[in-house]
């Protein structure tokens, strides 16, 4: 089978698969062999930066419009068998004319597996999706159980009952000021942590949604804030999470930030309680999400075996 990736998460769960080789063409952001074909690319221009962060960060994105671009000419060129690509990423209609340019080998195909993710669920559903769509079923099945049962263990540092839980401040961008949402809200309060600017509350009907039904909370996507609002909230820890880039490029990034006065007038800043983390592994809506709550949970309940889960630095 022929397999082009357009999602960084889906080549990584293509990966733990086996089916690493079966891929023909991928995303600049994947993190797979440099041979292979990347597809999509970033906008360029003077306002590039502001747009990503509009689009991919704050969930706003004009209809029509894909955060990224997508080589349709090329992908059509490589005449894959399927197709895994994200709507939060690229427009829907950019995808079907490219798959309306590639030759017909074969009836049915390409097949075309949009996905999106928005809660912790969902990233275990894709993997179940995933693995159906490339003919590894079983494999995908084996791979969920693990990434939960990974998952689970970590949560056993977490007490269920705590009189007080610590405020993070997840931040996902420093200018304008941008706090978690969807997924990153139920991570951390399932390692233990609160988030009052975007806490999850309980779907339609799931009732207090507390214990067992945990997976019926949902948070909305990231919101912009301002600078009262994180002092005001005292926070314990702040986490700084930026989408996209390196651990090195987001330490260029929040620089401005560390100097604010305001900013080091944080309790988590006064006592050393500020980490700056990969975001690529909060981002990425796939198995690196259960190695970020690992590292997530250490954070939080002070449990530094857990920390060397992913890559990150504090800071302060």
């Amino acid at each position: 089978m022929r397999i082009a990736s357009l999602m960084p998460s889906a080549t990584r769960t293509l990966t733990l698969l086996g089916a690493h080789d079966d891929l023909v063409a991928c995303s600049h952001l994947c993190r797979a062999d440099g041979h292979l074909p990347r597809l999509t690319a970033q906008p360029t221009g003077p306002e590039s930066h502001l747009l990503i962060h509009e689009w991919l960060v704050r969930d706003i994105r004009p209809p029509r419009q894909s955060l990224y671009t997508l080589d349709t000419d090329q992908l059509a060129a490589l005449e894959p068998d399927l197709v895994i690509f994200s709507d939060d990423l690229i427009d829907p209609d950019a995808m079907r004319h490219a798959m309306d340019q590639a030759p017909s080998r074969t009836p049915g195909l390409p097949v075309v597996l949009r996905l999106r993710a928005r809660t912790i669920e969902d990233t275990f559903d894709n993997v179940l999706r995933i693995g159906q769509a490339c003919g590894r079923t079983p494999e995908a099945e084996n791979l969920a159980v693990l990434l939960q049962a990974r998952m689970y263990a970590s949560q056993e540092y977490v007490a269920s009952f705590e009189p007080r839980r610590p405020v993070v401040a997840f931040l996902e961008w420093c200018s304008p000021l941008v706090l978690a949402g969807h997924w990153r809200v139920q991570m951390i309060e399932r390692a233990g942590g609160e988030h009052p600017w975007n806490p999850t509350v309980p779907s339609h009907g799931a009732g207090a949604a507390a214990g067992p039904q945990q997976a019926q909370r949902r948070a909305g996507p990231p919101i912009s804030t301002s600078t009262p609002s994180i002092s005001d909230a005292h926070p314990d820890s702040v986490i700084l999470a930026l989408p996209g880039v390196t651990l090195e490029r987001a330490g260029e990034l929040v620089q401005p930030l560390l100097a604010e006065p305001w900013f080091l007038d944080l309790p988590a800043a006064r006592t050393g309680r500020v980490a700056l983390v990969d975001g690529r592994e909060f981002h990425e809506p796939g198995p690196g999400l259960v190695d970020a709550f690992r590292w997530l949970v250490g954070w939080i309940q002070d449990r530094p075996h857990l920390l060397d889960a992913i890559p990150w630095t504090p800071l302060c």
